[in-house]
């Protein structure tokens, strides 16, 4: 009798820790203190608060480096802000989270297009769903980065985009491009492929085109070169 009381406690105060534990996984703990195993990529984590770190007076951007011996996302400033250290916690998700003072961001201008990398140990390639395509009919791509080398190679980003393509007639120039009305999100950012790993970008123009021949051009716009491949196509 005395020990179903205590028992209905423990199983209610059990209770109270797991809700405790269900909610985001943010907090101010001091840099290098273990805060749990994160639950979401460093990169999801960038990729969701980064709007909102953004409205914060002072702060210009984000992006991904290390901060001593872990990685880290760093939250650039264009000025000290004191309204943005109140509100960016230390940590995210188990993620640390740095502040920078770093001036006002102008992303830097791309070097010219490098066919296959230029000296980048990457691979990539264009590839269709078919041969040629009857007029109006959608054209699918994919655009495949490889790295064959034995050496980790890492791509950065001055946003959020990561690839493009685009369809060129050779008399009226270019028809068709997939970013375009498409907004990313402002963030540095990178792309780390190990050997032998691959990314892959899915794109299709659904409108379709006019008999013809086209060239079709994907690219991966990284800081280092923008990646480059081209193939031909038949419209008949």
């Amino acid at each position: 009798r005395v020990l179903k009381p205590m028992i209905r406690i423990s199983v209610a105060g059990l209770i109270v820790t797991l809700l405790a534990g269900c909610g985001p996984n943010r907090t101010d703990a001091p840099p290098g203190e273990e805060t749990g195993v994160p639950h979401q990529t460093i990169q999801e984590v960038q990729e969701a608060f980064t709007s909102e770190w953004m409205a914060l007076p002072g702060v210009v951007g984000t992006g991904i480096g290390r901060c001593e011996d872990e990685p880290c996302i760093r939250v650039f400033l264009a000025r000290p802000s004191p309204e943005a250290e109140e509100a960016i916690p230390q940590r995210v998700e188990g993620h640390r989270v740095e502040l920078q003072v770093t001036g006002e961001f102008h992303p830097r201008e791309l070097e010219e297009p490098s066919p296959q990398g230029g000296e980048l140990p990457l691979d990539l390639s264009l590839r269709l769903d078919r041969e040629s395509y009857s007029p109006g009919e959608e054209v699918r791509l994919t655009l495949l980065l490889e790295n064959p080398s034995d050496e980790e190679v890492i791509l950065e980003f001055p946003d959020a985009q990561r690839y493009d393509v685009r369809i060129v007639d050779p008399e009226q120039g270019e028809v068709w491009r997939w970013s375009s009305g498409r907004a990313f999100a402002q963030v540095l950012g990178e792309e780390r492929l190990g050997p032998g790993d691959a990314r892959r970008w899915d794109a299709v123009h659904e409108e379709g085109l006019p008999p013809g021949s086209y060239t079709v051009e994907g690219l991966v716009p990284s800081r280092q070169g923008v990646i480059t491949v081209e193939r031909t196509i038949l419209v008949r």
